[in-house]
Protein backbone atom coordinates (compact mmCIF):
# COMPACT_ATOMS: atom_id res chain seq x y z
CA UNK A 1 0.00 0.00 0.00
CA UNK A 2 1.42 3.37 -0.61
CA UNK A 3 2.62 5.38 2.14
CA UNK A 4 1.31 8.65 0.97
CA UNK A 5 -0.21 10.21 -1.66
CA UNK A 6 2.24 12.04 -3.34
CA UNK A 7 1.28 11.29 -7.37
CA UNK A 8 -2.41 11.55 -6.28
CA UNK A 9 -1.82 14.54 -4.77
CA UNK A 10 0.45 15.87 -7.27
CA UNK A 11 3.30 17.28 -4.67
CA UNK A 12 5.48 19.55 -6.33
CA UNK A 13 8.66 17.74 -6.15
CA UNK A 14 12.49 18.26 -7.63
CA UNK A 15 12.70 17.53 -11.48
CA UNK A 16 14.69 14.53 -11.58
CA UNK A 17 16.43 12.50 -14.62
CA UNK A 18 15.25 14.20 -18.29
CA UNK A 19 12.63 16.23 -16.48
CA UNK A 20 15.83 18.12 -14.95
CA UNK A 21 17.84 18.49 -18.02
CA UNK A 22 14.70 20.26 -19.79
CA UNK A 23 13.91 22.61 -16.49
CA UNK A 24 18.29 23.45 -16.53
CA UNK A 25 17.38 24.31 -20.06
CA UNK A 26 14.66 26.54 -19.90
CA UNK A 27 15.78 28.40 -17.46
CA UNK A 28 18.74 29.03 -19.32
CA UNK A 29 16.52 30.45 -22.10
CA UNK A 30 14.80 32.45 -20.27
CA UNK A 31 18.19 34.14 -19.06
CA UNK A 32 19.39 34.31 -22.62
CA UNK A 33 16.52 35.70 -24.02
CA UNK A 34 15.87 38.31 -21.58
CA UNK A 35 19.74 39.66 -21.74
CA UNK A 36 19.10 39.65 -25.80
CA UNK A 37 15.68 42.03 -24.88
CA UNK A 38 17.67 44.10 -22.27
CA UNK A 39 20.59 44.57 -25.15
CA UNK A 40 18.28 44.85 -27.69
CA UNK A 41 16.24 47.87 -26.19
CA UNK A 42 18.91 50.04 -25.59
CA UNK A 43 20.30 48.77 -22.28
CA UNK A 44 19.93 48.34 -18.50
CA UNK A 45 18.78 51.61 -18.18
CA UNK A 46 15.11 50.70 -19.66
CA UNK A 47 12.49 48.92 -17.64
CA UNK A 48 13.13 45.24 -19.57
CA UNK A 49 16.11 44.09 -17.35
CA UNK A 50 13.19 43.11 -14.95
CA UNK A 51 11.87 40.18 -16.89
CA UNK A 52 14.97 38.61 -15.26
CA UNK A 53 12.76 37.81 -12.41
CA UNK A 54 10.89 34.90 -14.53
CA UNK A 55 13.65 32.67 -15.00
CA UNK A 56 14.79 33.36 -10.83
CA UNK A 57 11.66 32.53 -9.77
CA UNK A 58 10.96 29.73 -11.97
CA UNK A 59 14.53 28.23 -10.60
CA UNK A 60 13.98 28.84 -7.29
CA UNK A 61 10.43 27.27 -7.16
CA UNK A 62 11.64 24.22 -8.99
CA UNK A 63 14.81 23.66 -7.43
CA UNK A 64 13.94 25.40 -4.23
CA UNK A 65 17.29 27.84 -1.89
CA UNK A 66 20.02 26.68 -3.95
CA UNK A 67 18.37 26.83 -7.69
CA UNK A 68 17.50 30.34 -6.74
CA UNK A 69 20.33 31.46 -5.68
CA UNK A 70 22.62 30.35 -8.44
CA UNK A 71 20.01 31.87 -11.21
CA UNK A 72 20.21 35.02 -9.23
CA UNK A 73 23.86 35.72 -9.58
CA UNK A 74 23.79 34.44 -13.21
CA UNK A 75 20.95 37.11 -14.28
CA UNK A 76 22.97 39.39 -12.23
CA UNK A 77 25.90 38.97 -14.03
CA UNK A 78 24.56 38.74 -17.65
CA UNK A 79 22.89 41.60 -16.51
CA UNK A 80 26.04 43.12 -14.83
CA UNK A 81 29.68 43.96 -16.19
CA UNK A 82 29.27 42.84 -19.61
CA UNK A 83 25.66 44.96 -20.23
CA UNK A 84 26.19 48.58 -20.98
CA UNK A 85 23.88 50.83 -19.36
CA UNK A 86 23.12 52.43 -22.61
CA UNK A 87 24.06 50.59 -26.01
CA UNK A 88 24.18 53.46 -28.17
CA UNK A 89 26.19 56.09 -26.17
CA UNK A 90 28.39 52.76 -24.70
CA UNK A 91 28.05 54.14 -21.47
CA UNK A 92 28.89 51.31 -18.84
CA UNK A 93 27.49 50.82 -15.70
CA UNK A 94 28.35 51.80 -11.80
CA UNK A 95 30.12 48.76 -10.19
CA UNK A 96 27.56 49.62 -7.38
CA UNK A 97 24.82 49.46 -9.29
CA UNK A 98 24.82 46.03 -11.02
CA UNK A 99 25.99 44.55 -7.35
CA UNK A 100 23.59 45.92 -6.04
CA UNK A 101 20.74 44.37 -8.78
CA UNK A 102 23.03 41.20 -8.18
CA UNK A 103 22.32 41.07 -4.27
CA UNK A 104 18.74 41.51 -5.21
CA UNK A 105 17.89 38.95 -7.51
CA UNK A 106 19.88 36.33 -5.63
CA UNK A 107 17.50 37.31 -2.58
CA UNK A 108 14.66 36.82 -4.75
CA UNK A 109 15.95 33.60 -5.57
CA UNK A 110 16.36 32.38 -1.92
CA UNK A 111 13.41 33.50 -0.67
CA UNK A 112 11.20 32.19 -3.66
CA UNK A 113 13.60 28.83 -3.23
CA UNK A 114 12.28 28.72 0.85
CA UNK A 115 8.82 29.50 0.06
CA UNK A 116 8.96 26.82 -2.31
CA UNK A 117 10.23 24.24 -0.19
CA UNK A 118 8.12 25.06 2.98
CA UNK A 119 5.15 24.69 0.29
CA UNK A 120 6.31 21.39 -0.49
CA UNK A 121 6.91 20.23 2.83
CA UNK A 122 3.23 21.39 4.01
CA UNK A 123 1.86 19.97 1.01
CA UNK A 124 3.68 16.48 1.82
CA UNK A 125 2.44 16.24 5.37
CA UNK A 126 -1.44 17.51 3.68
CA UNK A 127 -0.96 14.08 1.76
CA UNK A 128 0.16 12.19 4.57
CA UNK A 129 -3.05 12.94 6.73
CA UNK A 130 -4.95 12.49 4.08
CA UNK A 131 -3.29 9.07 3.90
CA UNK A 132 -3.44 8.19 7.26
CA UNK A 133 -7.35 9.62 7.23
CA UNK A 134 -8.14 6.40 4.21
CA UNK A 135 -5.97 4.11 6.32
CA UNK A 136 -8.19 4.61 9.08
CA UNK A 137 -11.37 4.10 6.61
CA UNK A 138 -10.05 1.03 5.81
CA UNK A 139 -9.67 0.30 9.50
CA UNK A 140 -13.15 0.35 10.30
CA UNK A 141 -14.41 -2.11 7.82
CA UNK A 142 -11.17 -4.60 9.32
CA UNK A 143 -13.44 -4.89 12.64
CA UNK A 144 -16.66 -5.45 10.94
CA UNK A 145 -15.16 -8.41 9.14
CA UNK A 146 -11.70 -9.69 9.22
CA UNK A 147 -12.43 -11.32 5.69
CA UNK A 148 -13.13 -7.91 4.25
CA UNK A 149 -10.28 -6.34 5.16
CA UNK A 150 -7.90 -8.74 3.65
CA UNK A 151 -10.79 -8.79 0.95
CA UNK A 152 -10.30 -5.12 -0.12
CA UNK A 153 -6.55 -5.61 0.38
CA UNK A 154 -6.23 -8.22 -2.65
CA UNK A 155 -8.77 -6.15 -4.46
CA UNK A 156 -6.76 -3.20 -4.47
CA UNK A 157 -3.47 -4.85 -5.28
CA UNK A 158 -5.00 -7.25 -8.02
CA UNK A 159 -6.68 -3.81 -9.50
CA UNK A 160 -3.53 -1.93 -9.80
CA UNK A 161 -1.98 -4.66 -11.65
CA UNK A 162 -5.05 -4.74 -14.06
CA UNK A 163 -4.70 -0.92 -14.17
CA UNK A 164 -1.18 -1.20 -15.36
CA UNK A 165 -2.32 -3.40 -17.76
CA UNK A 166 -4.57 -1.36 -19.61
CA UNK A 167 -2.12 1.79 -19.93
CA UNK A 168 -2.84 3.73 -16.58
CA UNK A 169 -0.15 6.44 -15.37
CA UNK A 170 1.36 5.99 -12.19
CA UNK A 171 -1.81 8.68 -10.25
CA UNK A 172 -4.44 6.41 -11.92
CA UNK A 173 -2.84 3.79 -10.41
CA UNK A 174 -2.58 5.10 -6.87
CA UNK A 175 -6.16 6.54 -7.58
CA UNK A 176 -7.64 2.78 -8.00
CA UNK A 177 -5.31 1.41 -5.58
CA UNK A 178 -7.13 3.50 -2.69
CA UNK A 179 -10.49 2.76 -4.91
CA UNK A 180 -10.13 -0.74 -4.33
CA UNK A 181 -8.91 -0.54 -0.55
CA UNK A 182 -12.16 1.49 0.21
CA UNK A 183 -14.56 0.01 -1.84
CA UNK A 184 -16.39 -1.98 0.79
CA UNK A 185 -15.93 1.19 3.05
CA UNK A 186 -19.92 1.81 3.08
CA UNK A 187 -20.44 -1.41 4.57
CA UNK A 188 -19.47 0.19 8.04
CA UNK A 189 -23.54 1.29 7.62
CA UNK A 190 -24.90 -1.88 7.24
CA UNK A 191 -25.86 -4.08 10.39
CA UNK A 192 -24.19 -6.86 11.66
CA UNK A 193 -27.10 -8.64 11.40
CA UNK A 194 -27.37 -8.34 7.84
CA UNK A 195 -23.25 -8.19 6.68
CA UNK A 196 -22.50 -11.08 8.60
CA UNK A 197 -26.09 -13.14 8.13
CA UNK A 198 -24.83 -16.99 7.08
CA UNK A 199 -27.96 -17.49 4.62
CA UNK A 200 -29.33 -15.68 1.55
CA UNK A 201 -30.64 -12.12 1.52
CA UNK A 202 -33.96 -10.88 1.75
CA UNK A 203 -35.19 -8.36 -0.47
CA UNK A 204 -35.38 -5.67 2.13
CA UNK A 205 -31.96 -6.51 3.25
CA UNK A 206 -30.07 -7.11 -0.43
CA UNK A 207 -31.58 -3.46 -1.29
CA UNK A 208 -29.69 -2.19 2.13
CA UNK A 209 -27.15 -3.51 1.31
CA UNK A 210 -26.79 -2.18 -2.24
CA UNK A 211 -26.41 1.78 -0.78
CA UNK A 212 -22.98 0.58 0.64
CA UNK A 213 -21.79 2.09 -3.22
CA UNK A 214 -23.26 5.42 -2.23
CA UNK A 215 -22.24 5.71 1.42
CA UNK A 216 -18.83 5.15 0.24
CA UNK A 217 -18.46 6.97 -2.39
CA UNK A 218 -19.96 9.80 -0.34
CA UNK A 219 -17.75 9.69 2.43
CA UNK A 220 -14.68 9.72 0.76
CA UNK A 221 -15.91 12.00 -2.11
CA UNK A 222 -16.22 14.52 0.26
CA UNK A 223 -12.17 15.19 0.30
CA UNK A 224 -12.65 16.99 -2.80
CA UNK A 225 -10.15 17.14 -5.74
CA UNK A 226 -8.58 14.52 -7.02
CA UNK A 227 -10.33 11.95 -4.43
CA UNK A 228 -13.99 12.50 -6.90
CA UNK A 229 -11.46 9.86 -8.65
CA UNK A 230 -11.17 7.25 -5.99
CA UNK A 231 -14.88 7.97 -5.03
CA UNK A 232 -16.34 7.34 -8.71
CA UNK A 233 -14.69 3.57 -8.48
CA UNK A 234 -15.99 2.79 -5.18
CA UNK A 235 -20.00 4.42 -6.71
CA UNK A 236 -19.52 2.15 -9.38
CA UNK A 237 -18.04 -0.99 -8.74
CA UNK A 238 -21.10 -2.62 -8.61
CA UNK A 239 -22.83 -1.67 -12.57
CA UNK A 240 -22.71 -3.77 -15.13
CA UNK A 241 -21.61 -3.65 -18.35
CA UNK A 242 -25.49 -4.34 -19.76
CA UNK A 243 -26.75 -1.83 -17.21
CA UNK A 244 -28.34 -3.92 -14.63
CA UNK A 245 -26.25 -2.81 -11.99
CA UNK A 246 -26.18 -0.55 -9.22
CA UNK A 247 -26.32 2.58 -7.84
CA UNK A 248 -27.21 4.07 -11.19
CA UNK A 249 -28.03 1.42 -13.85
CA UNK A 250 -25.17 2.39 -16.15
CA UNK A 251 -24.44 0.91 -19.05
CA UNK A 252 -20.71 -0.25 -21.33
CA UNK A 253 -18.30 2.77 -20.87
CA UNK A 254 -20.59 4.86 -19.39
CA UNK A 255 -19.42 3.17 -16.47
CA UNK A 256 -15.98 4.79 -15.05
CA UNK A 257 -12.81 2.44 -15.72
CA UNK A 258 -12.01 2.41 -12.26
CA UNK A 259 -15.77 1.08 -11.77
CA UNK A 260 -15.51 -1.90 -14.34
CA UNK A 261 -11.85 -2.97 -13.14
CA UNK A 262 -13.11 -3.05 -9.57
CA UNK A 263 -16.16 -5.25 -10.82
CA UNK A 264 -14.11 -7.87 -12.25
CA UNK A 265 -11.68 -8.29 -9.40
CA UNK A 266 -14.27 -7.84 -6.63
CA UNK A 267 -16.30 -10.46 -8.02
CA UNK A 268 -13.50 -12.73 -8.71
CA UNK A 269 -12.09 -12.19 -5.46
CA UNK A 270 -15.21 -12.97 -3.70
CA UNK A 271 -15.77 -15.98 -5.62
CA UNK A 272 -12.43 -17.38 -4.65
CA UNK A 273 -12.35 -16.05 -0.88
CA UNK A 274 -13.93 -17.88 2.16
CA UNK A 275 -17.58 -16.21 3.20
CA UNK A 276 -20.13 -16.79 5.96
CA UNK A 277 -22.50 -18.71 3.33
CA UNK A 278 -20.20 -20.42 1.19
CA UNK A 279 -16.55 -21.41 0.62
CA UNK A 280 -13.94 -20.62 -2.07
CA UNK A 281 -15.05 -22.29 -5.32
CA UNK A 282 -11.74 -22.32 -6.61
CA UNK A 283 -9.47 -20.27 -9.53
CA UNK A 284 -10.76 -22.35 -12.53
CA UNK A 285 -14.88 -21.92 -11.40
CA UNK A 286 -14.47 -18.09 -10.40
CA UNK A 287 -12.43 -17.82 -14.15
CA UNK A 288 -15.16 -19.81 -15.79
CA UNK A 289 -17.89 -17.19 -14.68
CA UNK A 290 -15.81 -14.18 -15.80
CA UNK A 291 -15.51 -15.92 -19.35
CA UNK A 292 -19.35 -16.37 -19.17
CA UNK A 293 -20.39 -12.74 -18.23
CA UNK A 294 -17.94 -11.00 -20.63
CA UNK A 295 -19.80 -8.43 -22.82
CA UNK A 296 -22.89 -9.40 -20.05
CA UNK A 297 -21.98 -8.53 -16.38
CA UNK A 298 -18.76 -7.35 -16.98
CA UNK A 299 -16.21 -5.31 -20.08
CA UNK A 300 -14.75 -7.24 -22.12
CA UNK A 301 -11.57 -5.80 -22.54
CA UNK A 302 -11.02 -5.73 -18.68
CA UNK A 303 -12.10 -9.54 -18.22
CA UNK A 304 -9.86 -10.40 -21.34
CA UNK A 305 -6.41 -8.54 -19.46
CA UNK A 306 -7.39 -9.95 -16.12
CA UNK A 307 -7.63 -13.55 -17.12
CA UNK A 308 -4.45 -12.82 -18.80
CA UNK A 309 -2.96 -11.56 -15.90
CA UNK A 310 -4.12 -14.75 -13.93
CA UNK A 311 -2.70 -17.24 -16.30
CA UNK A 312 0.77 -15.49 -16.19
CA UNK A 313 -0.11 -15.94 -12.21
CA UNK A 314 0.08 -12.63 -11.30
CA UNK A 315 -2.94 -12.48 -9.79
CA UNK A 316 -3.29 -12.38 -6.06
CA UNK A 317 -5.82 -15.62 -4.75
CA UNK A 318 -6.91 -15.70 -1.27
CA UNK A 319 -5.13 -18.57 0.54
CA UNK A 320 -8.18 -21.00 0.78
CA UNK A 321 -9.90 -24.21 -0.53
CA UNK A 322 -12.13 -24.58 -2.99
CA UNK A 323 -15.46 -25.59 -1.95
CA UNK A 324 -17.46 -28.65 -3.37
CA UNK A 325 -19.46 -26.60 -6.75
CA UNK A 326 -22.32 -28.43 -5.93
CA UNK A 327 -24.70 -25.55 -7.61
CA UNK A 328 -23.96 -23.05 -10.19
CA UNK A 329 -22.49 -19.86 -9.59
CA UNK A 330 -23.51 -16.29 -10.48
CA UNK A 331 -21.93 -12.85 -9.95
CA UNK A 332 -24.53 -11.82 -7.56
CA UNK A 333 -22.52 -13.73 -5.17
CA UNK A 334 -20.58 -10.84 -4.39
CA UNK A 335 -22.92 -8.22 -2.89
Amino acid sequence: MPENLSTLLKIHQKPRGGGLALAIALIAVLLGLTTLVVYSSGGTSQAYLHLAYLPIILAGFLFHRSGGLLAGIAAGLLLGPLMPLDVGTGVAQEPFSWLFRLLVFALVGVLTGQLARLLAIRTANLAQNFADTLHSFAALVATRDEQVAGHCERVARNATVVGRKLGLDEAQLDALHWAGVLHDLGKVAIPDRILLKSGPLSEEEYELVKTHCTVGADLVGRAGGDFELVASGIRTHHERWDGTGYPAGLEAEAIPLFGRILGVVDVFEALTSERPYRKSVGVAAASELLRRESGGHFDPAVVRAFLELSEEGRIEVADTDAGELNVEITADENH
